[in-house]
């Protein structure tokens, strides 16, 4: 995904770079709403627009709910990872495989 593209252009400038992601959704989810028509000019979240697809589909109300605590589940899962890798690379050059198990969770 766009991760390919910052990694690709950080090899070719010789930049290290690593990308690391949280999941929220599997891929085998349904997304609750069509998360294109709830963005305005700013690429912020509108929420009338969400009440609008709402209003029109009531019953998916549980499942933009549930998205959203998967969401923040995957938020603190990430955070917590990202205190330690940074404490981990702050310390210092380590080999290679010292530091992956170092950070590995």
């Amino acid at each position: 995904m766009e991760s390919l593209y910052i990694l690709s252009a950080a090899a070719h400038a010789k930049v290290p770079a690593v990308a690391i992601r949280a999941v929220s959704d599997g891929v085998e989810s349904d997304l609750p709403l069509d998360f294109n028509r709830v963005f305005n000019e700013r690429g912020e979240v509108s929420l009338p627009k969400v009440m609008r697809q709402l209003l029109a589909n009531p019953g998916r109300l549980g499942a933009l709910l549930g998205l959203a605590h998967q969401s923040e589940r995957a938020a603190s899962a990430l955070a917590r990872f990202l205190d330690g890798y940074v404490q981990e690379i702050s310390r210092g050059p380590l080999e290679t495989i010292a530091k992956a198990d170092a950070i590995a969770i």
